[in-house]
């Protein structure tokens, strides 16, 4: 599952293929309609009246492992945040306090794709949790960002 549009413009700069923010854009909603479909089949649904109290518990947790050296179990719990965000935005909650300090260590490109491959596991029958697969999962998806994209900051 996720997007997989092909970006063939190179940087000028430094020569790597990069996307603009139109095409980020664009898979980052695309990515946001998927999750939203994950969260139809998840015991609490799309709408949980709990999203607030856990999008906080899991920033929490997102904050203890800034110190860890684990770049995949951060982005995996700022993966977690954006789930709850998301449930949170459809509530009319506001959250981007919370997201913008989450998106100074990683891009919402990069924490909507985990967050995808996350919850695309989640999603299945009987809504497993499964660490290691979810591990695998989003660092292979992320080594495909990277090898096809860099973060465009050149017309920023």
């Amino acid at each position: 599952m996720g997007c997989d549009l092909k970006i063939d413009k190179k940087c000028v700069y430094c020569d790597k293929f990069y996307a603009c923010k139109r095409v980020n854009q664009v898979r980052i909603f695309l990515s946001q309609q998927m999750i939203y479909k994950c969260m139809e089949s998840m015991p609490s649904g799309r709408h949980d009246l709990n999203a607030e109290k856990k999008l906080q518990k899991e920033y929490q947790e997102f904050l203890e492992f800034l110190g860890t050296g684990d770049s995949l179990g951060l982005l995996l719990e700022a993966a977690d945040c954006y789930y709850y965000h998301l449930k949170c935005m459809d509530l009319g909650i506001p959250t981007s306090h919370i997201m913008n300090a989450v998106f100074r260590v990683f891009t919402e490109e990069q924490v909507a794709a985990a967050c995808l491959e996350k919850y695309t596991l989640r999603s299945q029958h009987g809504n497993p949790k499964n660490d290691k697969e979810e591990r695998l999962m989003v660092g292979r998806r992320l080594s495909l960002m990277n090898a096809s994209t860099v973060k465009d900051t050149h017309d920023q």
